[in-house]
């Protein structure tokens, strides 16, 4: 199927070019979800923390996988890059929805530039599950009394 959105439509370089900047970004946002998990105040927020941790992991192996379904060959790792912490538990939180803002764009683009349905529905699901995160992030934020 065609992609309905031509102005949306890109290059299988630069579709590729997404999907890899997006498992890189999930890498590199493992830092900072664990800063989070050993920083948080109470369980609650520990047990949403791990299920995005969950669901990030996921949508890691999901992009690598599509990654490679593409391209034909293994996304190489990550380079390891230097963590430089939040000031705060609260500026980790907000450091997290500004990446989830990122990712919820990049889900959306990766989504137009897939021609197969299927792979662009679950670009879609990602880019629904990092709204979900993002609310789920604004909900940690305000429980845990941080300011704007």
């Amino acid at each position: 199927m065609k992609n309905s959105r031509p102005e949306m439509a890109a290059s299988l370089p630069y579709c590729l070019n997404l999907i890899r900047n997006g498992v890189y970004a999930e890498y590199h946002n493992r830092m900072l979800y664990e800063y989070l998990l050993n920083n948080t105040p109470d369980e609650e927020n520990k047990n949403i923390l791990t299920g995005i941790h969950n669901e990030e992991t996921a949508h890691g192996k999901l992009l690598r996988q599509l990654y490679f379904n593409l391209a034909g060959q293994t996304l190489p790792p990550p380079k390891k890059g230097s963590f430089s912490p939040p000031a705060s538990y609260c500026d980790g939180l907000s450091r997290a929805l500004n990446r989830k803002r990122e990712a919820i764009a990049r889900s959306h683009q990766t989504a137009w530039c897939l021609s197969n349905i299927n792979q662009a529905m679950r670009m879609a699901d990602i880019a629904s599950d990092e709204m979900r995160h993002s609310l789920l992030y604004l909900y940690l934020y305000r429980n845990s009394q941080c300011s704007v």
